[in-house]
């Protein structure tokens, strides 16, 4: 069984610090997957959540019923728990601080055909997830919401130094996004109901992921592993994240 985990990522869109841990069990024909995740979302303007999820699933080498394509599918649900200060005219100061606690299911899956050195890896994965309705301490109600993704992704990795003691990688992914059905989020304040739609042109995203990898053995059964990825989307939206972790099979 193989173990990873203890994993850090500072993010420039906002503050976003998690831990994680993945356990992978060999099976006949697959590999068993359960994870383990919690972290923290700090944004602007005073928002923050914390969240705890844990997933499994299954990932399939060569899967002989998709053309021997790899494939995986993995199911979860994440905790959440909110916090935010909204702008009112019921408090002296003129703010007022609501919480929120619900939850969020998820099912992920995908495939990807590994190409030849020359030629870039393409993949094809979805995600669907519910959340059910919930409610703020203070006036606010949401309503609950189904949300799918489908992307398509182009990627490869190039080796720099691959030995038995070390490894370093370069890699990089493009990305298209796009969010498939129920576009609305229903809500009410004060019992008094309304909806936000988004907009069409923030449904829609490319991204181009750049990857920096490094991994080191320290014992026989262990790595440890440090990474830098950089992010650009068309939605100016720029990130650099980075990750440090330690793989441990027994």
């Amino acid at each position: 069984m193989n173990r990873e985990g203890h994993t850090s990522n500072l993010a420039l869109e906002y503050d976003l610090i998690n831990v994680g841990a993945n356990l992978i069990s060999p099976l006949e024909n697959s590999d068993f997957i359960l994870a383990f995740e919690a972290g923290i979302q700090d944004f602007e303007r005073d928002h923050k959540i914390t969240y705890q999820n844990i997933s499994a699933g299954l990932h399939l080498q060569n899967n002989k019923y998709l053309l021997n394509l790899d494939s995986f599918i993995l199911g979860g649900v994440t905790l959440k728990e909110g916090k935010r200060t909204i702008l009112t005219n019921t408090t002296s100061s003129g703010k007022l601080d609501i919480d929120s606690n619900y939850q969020t299911f998820e099912l992920h899956s995908g495939v990807t055909k590994n190409n030849s050195k020359l030629i870039p890896n393409l993949g094809l994965t979805g995600s669907f997830s519910i959340t059910p309705s919930y409610d703020e301490s203070h006036y606010f109600s949401w309503r609950n919401r189904a949300v799918g993704n489908l992307s398509l992704f182009f990627s490869d990795k190039y080796n720099l130094i691959d030995s038995s003691e070390s490894n370093l990688n370069l890699g990089w992914t493009l990305d298209f996004r796009s969010l498939v059905g129920e576009k609305s989020q229903v809500y009410s304040i004060n019992g008094t109901s309304a909806t936000y739609k988004q907009d069409n042109a923030l449904t829609r995203e490319i991204s181009l992921i750049t990857n920096l990898g490094y991994e080191k053995k320290i014992s026989d059964n262990g790595k440890f592993t440090l990474g830098l990825t950089a992010k650009n989307t068309n939605q100016s939206v720029k990130s650099l994240n980075g990750n440090f972790g330690f793989k441990l099979n027994f």
